[in-house]
């Protein structure tokens, strides 16, 4: 036999004990045991929850409309920003730099292009 099946008098007298501390019945009919009044412990937060979103949602809603937006408060005189600290280069100069190219002007270029391909070069 199992241990659901053996009766002892103890863990009876200890469910009824925490069935009383507890607030519980005992219900020999299930058939109205859905009808039983709500535990009070709980928190329904869900009502609260709802309402807060709508409130901020409807809130940015009107910030987007007027272009409203915050206050900036001057807290006094600002202190300086330290100037800019330069860095050095540690990679070598080239020793003879390249000479400047003279730009072409573009519409020439494309003109011999076209005068070379037309003559069959």
């Amino acid at each position: 036999m199992g241990v659901e099946w053996s009766y002892d008098e103890d863990r009876v007298r200890e469910l009824s004990a925490l069935s009383q501390a507890s607030g519980g019945v005992e219900r020999t009919d299930l058939s109205d045991a859905w009808e039983a009044p709500a535990f009070g412990g709980e928190l329904d937060l869900s009502a609260h929850l709802l309402a807060a979103f709508l409130l901020v949602f409807l809130a940015d809603g009107l910030v987007a409309r007027t272009g409203w937006r915050l206050p900036s408060f001057d807290l006094g005189q600002r202190a300086p920003r330290p100037a800019a600290v330069a860095v050095r280069s540690t990679a070598p100069e080239p020793a003879h730099p390249e000479p400047e190219l003279e730009p072409i002007h573009a519409g020439a270029a494309r003109r011999r292009r076209f005068d070379h391909a037309k003559r069959g070069r």
